[in-house]
């Protein structure tokens, strides 16, 4: 249907330019570990998008104190160093990561009606597509196809687990997930990544913890 067709590449726009351009933009600029601490905001600003756009749902108490804590929480761990928006600078990055996680909790709330109407597989097959012909005009002059012979392994490798690892199959679990939970215990799950990246930073040498 033709609402269908809008809906999805409304989640599409919001997902490939205010998720994952975000994302790969605002890292450029902060360490994985702030990375996984803001992604901890996923709840919270899953639960405020669910508020504001179906408004059938009541702020509690205990709703109230979980999203305040949670946002006082992220701020002393991110901020702990000053708070600095130049662009270019640290809390520039986190801001951006900041929109991220806002677009994809608007995400996970704007897509669970077409999915249980159309299916996880339908969903996605028309989201990739949709997200080629979105992504394909604005980023095309950046894409220097004679420079990937000379990638060496090692770099095929990493953007290969980025595409489908990091992209692709996470995705698929989610919209899958969002079929059967709420908008809000989907989001939950987020509070894994600040133990999983800032683990993987550290191996890699990438953050410290102090």
């Amino acid at each position: 249907h033709r609402n269908d067709l809008i809906h999805i590449t409304l989640i599409a726009i919001l997902v490939t330019y205010g998720w994952m351009y975000m994302i790969l933009w605002g890292s450029t600029y902060t360490d994985p570990i702030d990375c996984a601490i803001i992604a901890t905001l996923g709840p919270a600003m899953t639960l405020i998008v669910d508020l504001a756009l179906h408004r059938n749902g009541t702020l509690n108490a205990s709703r109230l104190i979980g999203i305040a804590a949670t946002l006082m929480g992220a701020w002393l761990l991110i901020f702990d160093k000053g708070f600095q928006l130049t662009r270019g600078s640290e809390g520039w990055g986190n801001l951006l990561i900041f929109f991220a996680v806002v677009a994809i909790a608007t995400n996970t709330v704007l897509i669970k009606p077409t999915l249980k109407a159309l299916g996880t597989r339908t969903v996605m097959g028309w989201f990739y597509l949709i997200g080629l012909l979105i992504t394909v005009p604005f980023m095309h002059p950046h894409v220097h196809l004679e420079a990937f012979d000379r990638l060496p392994l090692g770099i095929w490798l990493e953007l290969s687990y980025v595409l489908l690892v990091g992209t692709v199959w996470p995705m698929r679990l989610l919209y899958r997930s969002a079929e059967h939970l709420t908008a809000v215990h989907t989001a939950l799950y987020r509070y894994i990544q600040p133990l999983i990246a800032g683990t993987l930073a550290h191996l890699r040498h990438q953050a410290h913890f102090d």
